[in-house]
């Protein structure tokens, strides 16, 4: 059974299923994709579909499928996942193709159904992305729909050495409202609680 959390004319954002750790293991792959996301993972299937299953058990809002509503082709994954309180850290990851014209706005649509998700039915206030320095096109989508820049934000290895230096932006969705909805109607707007 699909579990469709949002969606719009172009694009749903699903739980993923087993069935979508090819997918996964492909995206991860890819070099072009991967290359300002810590490079490339040359992971078994198996393992995708471990952690699809983990995070199903779990409840977690990991490991969510992008799908082309017109022909049900995978488009790339995404996350929301709980960071600091009642704060969610959003991750989007479109598949190659979905990054080249004539293809444009995906990422900029998933980030809408996320951050409306977050806002509607998880109660969410705020909502963090974490970007390497080197990805400009992700980091002028996310100043595109608000987000703002808060500082640097630098990881660690289990021995304390410093793997990645990123930046950190945040969009606060108390005022936030989805795009194609006046603001004022944002209490009329019912989101698609996911299917049990």
């Amino acid at each position: 059974m699909v579990s469709t959390l949002a969606e719009n004319d172009d694009l749903m954002v699903r739980l993923a299923e087993a069935k979508d750790a090819e997918d996964f293991q492909a995206l991860y792959a890819d070099e072009r994709v991967m290359e300002h996301l810590s490079g490339a993972k040359h992971y078994p299937v198996s393992l995708y579909q471990e952690k699809i299953n983990q995070a199903r058990q779990q409840g977690s809002l990991e490991y969510l499928t992008i799908e082309s509503r017109p022909s049900g082709e995978f488009m790339g994954c995404c996350w929301l996942i709980p960071y600091n309180g009642a704060n969610y850290e959003i991750k989007i990851i479109l598949a190659w193709k979905f990054w080249q014209p004539p293809h444009k706005a995906h990422g900029t649509n998933v980030f809408n159904l996320l951050a409306r998700y977050a806002k509607d039915t998880l109660k969410g206030s705020r909502l963090v992305g974490v970007v390497g320095k080197t990805n400009t096109r992700c980091k002028n989508m996310l100043k595109r729909v608000g987000m703002k820049r808060t500082g640097d934000h630098k990881e660690h290895d289990r021995f304390g050495n410093r793997k990645f230096d990123k930046d950190e932006y945040f969009l606060d969705l108390t005022p936030w409202c989805f795009p194609s909805s006046p603001c004022k109607d944002l209490g009329a707007i019912q989101a698609h609680q996911p299917s049990s």
